[in-house]
């Protein structure tokens, strides 16, 4: 469903523990993944799992919400599972968290991606595909409209 990287973590103000309490409800959450401070950068990957579909190695009534998961590379990450407390949900968001190299020259660097196409529509360069991106900070952003001209969606009907 979407990837976030960020770096710069030290830019990130620190929540404080009584606003936390607060804000915390059956609507809000805090989730924490476990990161080492020294981490250059982190990536967040959100994936949208078909609850029926899932292999888990040891069934229980209930998982998570910190689940171990292998990507189909064999990449093994904790990931923290979020779904609707509604008896009919069918799928569920898996939000992994990892420390990952330094992204750039730039200290504080923000990067989503998300919105894909099907895979199908995505790896056929004869089909129009769409997604969601976003750059923080922006390097000559003067020049990036000029060059890509619009990059807001235009209906054509």
């Amino acid at each position: 469903m979407f990837t976030l990287y960020i770096q710069g973590l030290h830019a990130l103000d620190v929540t404080k523990n009584a606003k936390d309490a607060e804000a915390i409800s059956v609507n809000r959450s805090v989730i924490d993944f476990p990161i080492e401070p020294t981490a250059e950068a982190v990536k967040f990957v959100g994936r949208w799992l078909d609850i029926n579909k899932l292999r888990v190695s040891e069934p229980n009534a209930t998982i998570g919400p910190r689940h171990p998961m292998v990507d189909p590379d064999d990449t093994r990450t904790d990931g923290v599972l979020v779904a609707s407390p509604h008896s009919n949900a069918t799928h569920l968001l898996a939000i992994t968290c990892v420390a990952i190299p330094k992204l750039g020259p730039d200290p504080e660097i923000f990067l989503f991606h998300a919105g894909f196409d099907a895979p199908e529509t995505m790896t056929d360069p004869t089909r129009v595909a769409g997604f969601l991106a976003f750059l923080y900070p922006l390097s000559e952003a003067a020049n990036l409209r000029e060059r890509l001209g619009s990059v807001d969606y235009v209906s054509k009907t």
